[in-house]
């Protein structure tokens, strides 16, 4: 009686289909690290230009689209670049504060218009329309 060989799957195939899935995701790993080290150094670039994304992006060799598709694609990243425009506004703060301290004028009067208008340091007028407003129109024929 002969017998007849049973052909076993080959294993090649599933080996290389798994060294590809390998690499593939070492690739991805890969992409995601060198990604946060160019946002941590794209959030230390806005910083040190106080937000400034033109100057940022030059810094870090980063185009403006890539930039703005990390910031729609990326909470975590968002969340940090308004924690750094929140930065330069405070900055500046202090800034007024010490030209305020100083005696500057001008800086103590922008304060007061920004920061006093409850108290009426404004420069528009505020009008109260309570009553009856006729308008008359006529056209010449």
């Amino acid at each position: 009686m002969a017998t007849k060989a049973v052909k076993k799957p080959t294993t090649k195939k599933k080996a290389t289909a798994t060294k590809k899935r390998k690499a593939s995701t070492t690739a991805a790993a890969t992409i995601a690290k060198r990604q946060a080290k160019e946002k941590a150094a794209m959030l230390e670039a806005l910083r040190e230009n106080l937000g400034n994304v033109t100057l940022a992006c030059q810094m870090c060799h980063i185009g403006r689209r890539t930039y703005y598709d990390w910031l729609q694609a990326d909470a975590e990243f968002a969340q940090a670049v308004e924690t750094v425009a929140d930065e330069a506004i405070d900055f500046a703060e202090n800034s007024l504060m010490k030209a305020i301290k100083g005696g500057d004028t001008t800086a103590t009067i922008f304060y007061l218009k920004t920061k006093g208008k409850k108290r009426g340091y404004t420069e528009k007028a505020d009008i109260d329309l309570n009553g009856t407003i006729t308008i008359e129109c006529g056209f010449d024929e």
